[in-house]
């Protein structure tokens, strides 16, 4: 994508609307960028995970018993034709066009609790 003057104003307030929604406790503004370091901070880790679009400000909430396993299969090439709607969405918009939020580390006990909390509350 070209970024022009409005795509990057656009860009900035759904990033800045995002930030003030959640309380991360890991941001990672670039997807595509910053893949490596999410794979090695997030390894063997269980968590909730929070992605928005900043081309339109969609957004998705998961959970995952490995955060690193999880997220970088969002941008494994052999996935994108998945008919999941973040695949969908990253597939048209490419990763760089995202922003990755690691909500809360948790133990696999209170994962599945947490998520739906958290989908009440981010939703």
């Amino acid at each position: 994508m070209t970024y022009n003057f409005e795509n990057l104003i656009l860009c900035s307030i759904f990033l800045t609307q995002a930030k003030k929604r959640i309380k991360p406790v890991k941001a990672y503004k670039n997807f595509y960028k910053d893949i490596l370091v999410i794979k090695t901070e997030n390894k063997g880790k269980s968590g909730i995970y929070y992605i928005i679009n900043l081309i339109n400000g969609h957004d998705y909430v998961g959970r995952s018993i490995n955060l690193s396993i999880r997220l970088r299969s969002y941008l494994n090439k052999n996935n994108l034709n998945n008919n999941i709607l973040i695949y969908k969405a990253i597939l048209k918009h490419k990763p760089e066009n995202f922003s990755v939020f690691i909500i809360e580390y948790t133990s696999l006990d209170n994962l599945n609790k947490l998520n739906f909390i958290n989908i009440l509350i981010y939703k």
